[in-house]
């Protein structure tokens, strides 16, 4: 049954002011404004399968905005973890997490054992549990009841984890298709039927990349912040369970949110740490997008000499790939743009002369337009270098 949320005072929260999701913490952020005026800020732990609905744009946009409901449901296999919900006229939130605490009486370490010990735990309890369908074990086992159980737990031949892991990875297939063919709606739809049939296969692969594709499908949207969400979301279950190349990718795509919002520092220090996360994984391909990230950050922040090296680096990265002369194209087309702000006039020449060489195996119309870009961005620099001269 579903309960009003009332804080600490016995005030009841009537305004939402902000709901967001603090980086490298996982835990959610909440500010409500009480009855009385006064503020009050919530910090929930160990918080997952967020679900956010807003009509007309990103939550941010709106806030702050009248609640209209603010409730909680105690999951009964859980015990200290609650389903919440939060809704206003024009945006809603559903999530899971322990029960909210003020800032200052939190203990951030206390809350990660605990959810760590949460995880080594419920996985095996809750399935138990729900076979059986009551809070406590039978005090004993009946042949037939152990028969269930093994099999419940994939330790008989007709377990059905194997189909229920083929399903959740044939819906994510599903949705990249629908996503290419720019059916956003359709892509979320098999996301998160993928992402609902974790407690069946217990795969974290399968759950990563269920979370990582709905970051993506978010960032087609340009939903950022959803988008910023669920790549946090992906990244936290790689980093639990040793999935590099997921952490990889995830922390690039964090970094393309930030510089594509110009927030902070244009996203450098999560292409950073995407880089490390590559050379863990062995992934050539994430390493040079990381490198490449790295590059246009510095480039946004006009630190044209530092966006030279990494895009040099990631040139070079490319270069040791199979193939991928577009790729290397855009990395040419980059340093041209660098080295011209700088400015080198003789560097931008000799970028864009190497560029054209490499275009000419590739008559693609999109590597004949960056070359074309590429020779607009000389021309303007000799004529502003022709001009300074004058």
């Amino acid at each position: 049954m579903a309960t009003n949320f009332v804080a600490l005072n016995g005030e009841t929260p009537v305004q939402i002011e902000t709901f967001e999701y603090e980086e490298d913490v996982w835990i959610l952020e909440a500010n409500f404004k009480l009855a009385s005026g006064k503020s009050l800020r919530l910090d929930f732990y160990d918080f997952s399968d967020l679900h956010e609905v807003c009509v007309g744009g990103e939550p941010a946009a709106f806030l702050p905005l009248p609640i209209l409901e603010f409730v909680h449901t105690e999951q009964p296999m859980e015990g200290d973890v609650y389903c919440w919900r939060l809704r206003t006229d024009r945006c809603a939130w559903t999530w899971c997490s322990e029960f909210p605490v003020e800032p200052e009486k939190a203990n951030i370490a206390l809350a990660e054992q605990r959810r760590i010990e949460r995880d080594r735990n419920y996985s095996f309890w809750r399935r138990v549990k729900k076979l059986f369908g009551r809070k406590s074990l039978p005090l004993a086992l009946q042949p037939s009841d152990l028969d269930q159980l093994l099999e419940s737990l994939g330790l008989s031949a007709g377990n059905s984890f194997p189909r229920a892991l083929n399903e959740a990875n044939h819906l994510i297939d599903l949705g990249i298709a629908a996503q290419e063919k720019n059916q956003f709606d359709v892509a979320e739809k098999r996301y998160r039927k993928s992402i609902d049939l974790y407690s069946e296969h217990r795969d974290a692969l399968t759950w990563a990349k269920g979370h990582h594709q709905m970051g993506n499908v978010n960032i087609a949207r340009e939903h950022w912040g959803s988008a910023r969400r669920w790549h946090l979301r992906s990244l936290e279950i790689a980093r639990r369970n040793g999935l590099h190349q997921i952490e990889a990718s995830s922390l690039y795509w964090l970094g393309h949110i930030e510089l594509t919002t110009a927030a902070g520092d244009c996203g450098f220090d999560q292409f950073e740490a995407s880089k490390a996360a590559s050379v863990r994984a062995d992934s050539s391909i994430d390493l040079a997008n990381a490198l490449f990230g790295m590059g246009s950050a510095q480039m946004a922040r006009e630190n044209y000499r530092e966006a030279l090296e990494h895009f040099g680096a990631a040139l070079r990265a490319e270069e040791a790939l199979p193939q991928n002369v577009v790729r290397q194209l855009q990395c040419y087309s980059s340093l041209v743009f660098c080295a011209a702000m700088l400015p080198d006039l003789l560097g931008a020449e000799q970028f864009a002369q190497r560029a054209k060489a490499l275009a000419q195996r590739k008559a693609s119309a999109e590597a004949i337009g960056l070359v074309h870009g590429m020779c607009d961005v000389v021309e303007v620099a000799r004529r502003n270098a022709g001009s300074r001269q004058a």
